[in-house]
């Protein structure tokens, strides 16, 4: 296990105790004002540059974490499921690819199962769910009733049923998503169907390239997408990069409430930034399978956030784009108040959502040569005084 250079000893950046350094986005005002109020305590990292043990990731796909604490990380190349205890000590090894029980094709997410001391793995390519006990052992699979998959998974478990992204061509160019929510028995069962919002902006449409070497598509860097969580008392979380709006609905499609930073001001897209997407291996992929890039395509300013998820005390994380490129949320309370933001120190790994259980915060980064690792943060909170007036968003 490797630290890879990074201060993990890191307070909690307030918005407001930053003005004076211009850290602060204009028009933001906080609720925490006076020093503060949370830290982020480094307690473990999991990973290393190079190495033949388990601890060596090519690729995480997903990450989990057990309810005693065990960390389950998806590692995507090899296609299996590596389990470290909460020390990060290596239990078990579980997968390989395969087409046989509790082998995958290309697996590309894991799902906790509450109430059933299992995990969920997704193998869209190979369209079915493998079900696993904690200890890692393979139980049944199932028929994956769907068709298609992303590179990651968005979905989660909600009032019993476990939910998937699905989407449906309505043009040559446009295509619809919606929620599917399955009954997971003996055989995954549909049962609910749930319309999300129209992004407020139209879809730029990927690169793309097909010829005699094979097909390939490719997201256009820094475009503003879609982002959902489903929170642990079953609501919708749903918003796009392009406003700061985010709205929490049920799943009858009912808004509860709007969180909103109306004068949230975009981050340049930087030379640098560009450079170092060209270095991404799936951009050497894309121009090796003959790809061309139209860097007219590529917005100017970075979206306003990029992901977002809801802890179950019911704090909403939203990832926010940065001038250096490492992970920052801002913060907000049930009442939709921004209280702060918090800088990790970390180039988050796309793709991967962060995770908050027992206390602690869970992401996947990269350290500078882009191998991906697994860190791990205590939260500590302070208790926090807030004043009348001083809201950085809007409960509707």
């Amino acid at each position: 296990m490797r630290r890879s250079g990074i201060d993990f000893a890191i307070a909690l950046v307030l918005l407001a105790a930053c003005a004076d350094r211009g850290d602060k986005p204009a028009g933001i005002e906080t609720a925490w004002h006076v020093g503060p109020r949370w830290t982020l305590v480094h307690e473990l990292t999991i990973g290393a540059v190079e190495g033949p043990g388990p601890h060596v990731f090519a690729t995480i796909g997903d990450i989990e974490v057990a309810p005693d604490g065990r960390i389950i990380v998806l590692e995507r190349e090899s296609n299996e499921i590596r389990i470290f205890d909460a020390s990060g000590t290596h239990v078990r090894t579980a997968g390989r690819s395969g087409s046989g029980p509790g082998e995958f094709d290309a697996a590309h997410g894991l799902e906790w199962l509450p109430g059933t001391d299992s995990l969920l793995v997704n193998d869209g390519s190979a369209n079915r769910y493998s079900i696993f006990d904690r200890d890692g052992r393979f139980v049944r699979s199932m028929v994956r009733p769907l068709t298609g998959f992303g590179y990651n998974f968005p979905g989660g478990v909600a009032n019993g049923l476990f939910y998937e992204e699905g989407s449906r061509r309505v043009d040559q160019t446009t295509y619809e998503s919606f929620l599917v929510g399955l009954r997971l028995v003996t055989q995954a069962v549909l049962v609910d169907t749930v319309s999300l919002l129209k992004p407020p902006s139209p879809a730029i449409p990927s690169y793309s390239v097909q010829n005699a070497r094979g097909g390939m598509y490719m997201a256009v860097p820094y475009t503003p997408t879609q982002v959902l969580d489903l929170s642990e008392d079953g609501a919708l979380w749903w918003g796009f990069g392009s406003q700061y709006r985010i709205y929490q609905l049920t799943l009858e499609g009912d808004t509860l409430r709007e969180v909103v930073v109306a004068d949230a001001k975009p981050i340049p897209v930087s030379p640098a930034d560009l450079q170092e997407w060209e270095r991404s291996k799936f951009v050497r992929l894309f121009k090796e399978r003959g790809g061309v890039i139209d860097f007219d395509r590529i917005p100017k300013h970075k979206p306003l956030f990029t992901d977002f998820f809801v802890d179950s005390a019911g704090f909403l994380w939203v990832d926010v784009p940065t001038a250096d490129g490492r992970t920052a949320f801002d913060i907000f309370d049930t009442e939709s108040r921004l209280l702060g933001r918090v800088a990790t120190g970390i180039w988050r790994m796309p793709y991967v959502k962060p995770l908050v259980r027992n206390g602690r915060l869970y992401l996947v980064g990269l350290d500078d040569l882009t191998v991906p690792f697994v860190y791990v943060f205590r939260i500590e909170r302070a208790q926090v005084q807030v004043e009348e007036g001083q809201r950085g968003a809007s409960n509707r």
